[in-house]
């Protein structure tokens, strides 16, 4: 018996397929070892960010994308990180109300920022203007080590290992020939 997708290769499996569509001119050219590569290099993507990294894709590229720009659009384009001054606005209303507790904040890299300068030594600093340059500048720094991150691909020995499995598995599904 032939092997058959998991339920999550069948999710992103019909996503790339999705994707091809949404490229007409492209969608022949997309064969089954050309869905399986995608889908071996984004694995380690949730499929609901893959998903809507797929709708990002198909409104706002003219032509079908490269794996590193659907990695870039399910990590960075679907949930954009704020603007630097946004960002810091939003730790001083925070220190206002917050206390020495580090406190939520709306997006991750401003919480990898706000514990990378210390809580503490935000709320303590009594040169806020000093602070704020200081803030900007890490915060800066960490959203651009965010997206190279981003479209890095961590297991290439994985994804490589899943291709062939994927390809035969893919070709067993009905109405689908290399």
């Amino acid at each position: 018996m032939s092997p058959t997708l998991t339920h999550d290769e069948l999710q992103r499996y019909m996503a790339i397929k999705m994707l091809a569509a949404g490229f007409p001119s492209n969608a022949h050219k997309v064969t089954v070892a050309t869905i399986a590569m995608y889908m071996a290099l984004l694995s380690d993507i949730p499929i609901e960010s893959l998903e809507a990294a797929v709708l990002w894709c198909g409104a706002h590229y003219k032509f079908f994308p490269a794996v590193e720009e659907i990695r870039e659009a399910a990590l960075i384009k679907v949930n954009p990180p704020p603007l630097d001054i946004e960002a810091w606005a939003e730790v001083q209303d925070t220190e206002l109300i917050g206390g020495w507790q580090l406190p939520e904040f709306s997006h991750p890299l401003i919480t990898r920022t706000v514990e990378l300068l210390e809580w503490y030594r935000i709320v303590r600093n009594r040169h806020q203007d000093a602070m704020r340059v200081e803030f900007i500048k890490a915060y800066n720094r960490v959203v651009a080590r965010e997206a190279e991150r981003a479209i890095a691909i961590t297991d290439t020995e994985g994804a490589w290992e899943s291709l062939s499995t994927l390809v035969s598995k893919m070709k067993a599904l009905p109405g689908v020939a290399e």
